[in-house]
């Protein structure tokens, strides 16, 4: 297959395209546009900024599909809806995440190849969950990216359609975050309970995700450094997109945290991509380097799994794949 040098220069200039998207995220563009078109100059008016300026990010991103120039201004696209803050498909908070700390953060990648230090311990000074602790802006930011990116990259309908969680009566969510994923697991099976553990700074919003959902009577929130502790009373410890943050002492750590208090018929679920072997695009690769420049995690092949799982008492029993990018890697504890 042939390219062309244009091929190749979009591909070296892809940034121009991630920032004028989270430009319009970030102004909440598309939210203004739910009924219907309207000029640059009304938008600008609105949102306070710079109406030609605004103009040529709009005309670039039509050229993407996101958003469309018509004869009564721009509207919304099918991809744009991605940008509305108010529905089950958004991505706008993700949209401003990847845009704003992490978008800094790359800026380091080739110091990050040279010296193995992660982009973000070294652009901001400090690692990024001890950032989010101190900023409640991004730290909130972030968490409604989760959520986001739960309902729309990585569906917990996925998840929940290949496993069987009603085989275990208590459910704990490590690094649950609001209990978004919880909250469809327990909807799904009403006979069991659940708990989410996480940061205090995190866990501030989860118990009004329960009340929302109508599950205030059989799911918890509990404060828990899951690097430091035990977290007892669960059959089955589900880490849904956590041990991808962390290197593999730390993520031993918390991984035999959970073998730990794990029952001999508990299980360890595991959820993220798993690395293929070959060159075929897969995102799992894409965001293995996303997490080498802002955590200094990884994303990790099957085997490199089960080497992490027998250093933390673990034994891998099946991975199982999803129609998404994720896949549900099930330990148990070793020798059982």
């Amino acid at each position: 297959m042939q390219h062309s040098p244009e091929q190749f220069l979009r591909k070296v200039t892809g940034y121009w395209i991630s920032q004028s998207i989270y430009v319009a995220a970030k102004l909440g563009v598309a939210d203004e546009l739910i009924n219907g078109p309207q000029t640059s100059q009304e938008l600008a008016k609105k949102l306070g900024c710079h109406d030609g300026s605004l103009y040529r990010v709009l005309r670039l991103l039509c050229t993407e599909d996101i958003f469309r120039e018509t004869e009564k201004g721009f509207e919304l696209t099918a991809l744009a809806q991605h940008l509305r803050s108010d529905t089950q498909a958004s991505m706008r908070a993700a949209v401003c995440m990847y845009g704003e700390e992490a978008f800094q953060a790359w800026g380091n990648l080739f110091h990050t190849v040279k010296t193995g230090e992660t982009g973000f311990d070294h652009h901001f000074e400090k690692p990024v969950f001890e950032y989010y602790a101190e900023h409640p802006e991004a730290s909130e930011t972030f968490n409604k990216a989760m959520t986001g990116l739960g309902r729309t990259m990585y569906p917990n309908q996925t998840m929940i359609d290949v496993y069987d969680f009603a085989k275990h009566r208590v459910v704990i969510d490590v690094g649950g975050g609001h209990g978004d994923f919880l909250c469809d697991i327990l909807l799904a099976n009403p006979e069991c309970q659940g708990v989410v553990y996480d940061l205090a700074h995190v866990i501030v919003g989860a118990g009004n995700t329960f009340e929302e959902r109508g599950l205030t009577q059989r799911a918890r929130a509990r404060t828990c450094n899951f690097l430091q502790e035990v977290m007892p009373g669960g059959d089955a410890y589900l880490l849904k997109r956590i041990i991808h943050d962390w290197n593999d002492t730390d993520a031993i750590k918390i991984l035999k945290n959970c073998a730990d208090s794990l029952t001999e018929e508990g299980r360890v679920l595991v959820v993220e991509t798993v690395i293929p072997p070959g060159n075929e695009p897969f995102f799992g690769k894409n965001l293995d380097l996303h997490m080498m420049m802002i955590t200094g995690g990884l994303e990790r092949t099957e085997e490199e799994y089960r080497t992490l799982f027998s250093m933390a008492g673990l034994e891998l029993v099946r991975v199982i794949p999803t129609i998404c990018p994720l896949s549900i890697v099930e330990a148990r504890k070793s020798g059982v």
